[in-house]
């Protein structure tokens, strides 16, 4: 979803009869949001329960964390995750609390 967007004009005109320049000046400002459209659910392996999964660079963010750390806890076991057909790493949203 596109938020706001500024326009403003650049333009440069010259009367040779006055010696007058006007310049304008055209300055673009756009603002993307990104709304998610659903919830990811799926079978975590260690709650054995359907919760709501989400991507690995979302877990880190939640987290606040690198993705060398996240993996980290990913190998402990302190966050659940699940490997999809196509090679996405989806965690559980439970085990990151």
């Amino acid at each position: 979803m596109t938020g706001q967007i500024n326009y403003n004009t650049a333009t440069v005109r010259e009367d040779p009869t006055k010696r007058k320049l006007t310049v304008t000046i055209t300055k673009v400002r756009r603002q993307t949001v990104v709304v998610p459209t659903s919830v990811l659910r799926g079978l975590c392996p260690v709650c054995n329960r359907e919760v709501e999964m989400v991507t690995a660079a979302q877990a880190a963010e939640f987290l606040e964390v690198g993705d060398s750390s996240l993996q980290t806890l990913i190998s402990a076991g302190e966050i659940h995750a699940v490997a999809t057909v196509t090679g996405v790493l989806l965690l559980c949203k439970e085990s990151l609390c």
